[in-house]
């Protein structure tokens, strides 16, 4: 005889994800795409900062404060606190764009 109550298996449910699981992938979704937004904000941030019109040693202090603010935020894993510091370099890249005197379509 069989057992009162079926296994998961027998049931053919057990692809079903629990409540834990669905919220561990969201936020792991979560993390890879924002990961990608700050590598995307790294690489626009350097380009701006190698633009023609910047002189050899602000280009050299832009670069060296680019990687510096990069480096030392490198550890945060707190979603809500990435997501803040994206906004800000956005809003830092920005203000450097227009205070260069670049065009810049990126957003």
């Amino acid at each position: 005889m069989g057992a009162i109550f079926p296994r998961v298996s027998d049931t053919g449910l057990g692809w079903i994800l629990t409540e834990r699981k669905k919220l561990a992938m969201a936020s792991e979704l979560s993390r890879f795409i924002y990961r990608a937004k700050v590598l995307d904000l790294y690489r626009d941030l350097l380009r701006t900062a190698g633009a023609r019109t910047v002189s050899k040693d602000t280009r050299k202090a832009l670069v060296e404060q680019i990687k510096t603010e990069f480096t030392a935020n490198r550890n945060v894993n707190d979603l809500r606190r990435i997501q803040f510091l994206v906004a800000d370099g956005k809003r830092r890249r920005d203000q450097l764009v227009e205070m260069l005197g670049l065009a810049y379509s990126n957003t």
